[in-house]
């Protein structure tokens, strides 16, 4: 298990390659809002890839290499995951993005829009 886990010795990649390579190997970090001595994905990161600090994994992952989407629990995905979140998304009534989207105050979803549009997906 610790080696499924990548906790049986660290990542031969140091930085952003060893924080992008992680992800690929675990398919998915847990994101925890809660900081006390960093988020889930800090705590994650660490543990695993070495030249890395605290808030490195959302600069060496967002925008580009990976997505946050809600795997039962808020996560990162790697980026080669989307076209396959996208297809089940569309193809999923229960995900109903429709009725999430219609929750949102306007603003919010036309800022989200925007940022879209200037950054990409």
């Amino acid at each position: 298990m610790p080696g499924q886990l990548a906790l049986n010795r660290p990542q031969p990649k140091k930085g952003a390659a060893g924080v992008r390579a992680l992800l690929a190997r675990l398919r998915c970090i847990q994101l925890d809002p809660l900081d006390t001595l960093g988020t889930n994905a800090d705590l994650v990161t660490l543990a695993r890839v070495d030249g890395i600090a605290k808030g490195d994994v959302y600069r060496h992952l967002l925008p580009g290499h990976a997505f946050e989407h809600f795997a039962k629990e808020r996560c990162l995905l790697p980026a080669s995951a989307f076209p396959y979140y996208r297809r089940q998304a569309a193809e999923t009534p229960w995900w109903r993005l429709g009725d999430r989207l219609e929750r949102l105050a306007p603003q919010v979803l036309e800022r989200v829009l925007e940022e879209v549009a200037t950054r990409g997906p």
